[in-house]
């Protein structure tokens, strides 16, 4: 083991030649065992870290950290590698996001179960901001209460509740379909389904003004 400090510089690394692919990396090597008789890693080593200190005026913080660590059943040429972000302002910081190795994106979660899974710790409400530079934000809002709100310009457009009930115009729907204000049905020049038992309970607005 050892270790190289660098005071007051930093380190560069070239890289020539019409050769694709890595020209250049920084590589971590973990093993159990010995350097000379190296054994298989198991599930939860740690396998390296880039890490990050500032000085608080009377010792060094460590912040933030990106890691690497073996998650999964270990075998001849399959190591499964977990990647997590820690942030905080000292300690190391705790971990916010992870990257496992099926693909999977987790903020607020270790294990995520999608390729976007967001959890927010705790009872509170959840939420996923979309937003542009002129200040408009869009949101999907998981609330303590699971409903599902989405919000636009600053207010609920949409809800849906544990049931499945979906309003729109209100956050709490009274039916399948609540929507408070009005709908537009588009009218067909001529009528696009037969009225008969097969499309029973289609609605649909003809040039005669009739629905069917």
């Amino acid at each position: 083991a050892g270790s190289i400090n660098i005071n007051n510089g930093y380190q560069k690394i070239y890289s020539n030649g019409a050769t694709p692919g890595y020209n250049y990396y920084n590589q971590f090597f973990r093993s159990r065992g010995s350097y000379s008789a190296p054994t298989a890693v198991s599930s939860g080593d740690y396998l390296g870290a880039l890490t990050w200190s500032a000085h608080d005026g009377t010792a060094y913080q460590m912040g933030a950290s990106i890691n690497a660590v073996a998650n999964g059943t270990i075998a001849s040429g399959s190591v499964p590698t977990d990647l997590f972000f820690n942030a905080g302002s000292s300690g190391g910081g705790s971990e916010r996001m992870r990257i496992t190795s099926a693909g999977n994106v987790g903020v607020g979660t270790t294990s995520p179960a999608s390729k976007l899974h967001i959890h927010s710790g705790s009872t509170a409400a959840t939420s996923l901001t979309l937003q542009t530079t002129n200040s408009w934000a869009a949101s999907i809002i998981q609330t303590d209460t699971s409903l599902m709100k989405f919000n636009n310009g600053g207010q609920d457009r949409m809800t849906i509740d544990p049931g499945g009930s979906v309003g729109i115009g209100t956050t709490a729907p009274q039916a399948t379909l609540d929507v408070n204000g009005y709908a537009r049905l588009k009218k067909n020049s001529a009528q696009p389904v037969a009225c008969s038992a097969t499309n029973d309970g289609a609605i649909a607005l003809t040039s005669q003004y009739t629905l069917c």
